[in-house]
């Protein structure tokens, strides 16, 4: 289980083993590569200016199967 929050106010966010934390999408979006999902389940959530639909788009061609609701 890993976490990762996106923006400047998770920036005070108490760090824990398992959490990271990025100030902007572009940000995880360039450790994407290096992390390792396999076979995980993925929740973005986050309002539409942190641009998630990226993060979609990149996991979808890592072969992730992305479900909308």
């Amino acid at each position: 289980d890993q976490i990762f929050l996106v923006g400047a106010e998770w920036k005070g966010f108490e760090p824990q083993e398992k959490v990271n934390w990025y100030l902007t999408t572009k940000n995880l979006i360039q450790d994407l590569s290096q992390l390792k999902l396999n076979q995980a389940v993925v929740l973005l959530k986050g309002a539409r200016r942190f641009s998630f639909e990226s993060i979609a788009e990149i996991l979808a061609e890592k072969g992730m199967k992305p479900f909308w609701k």
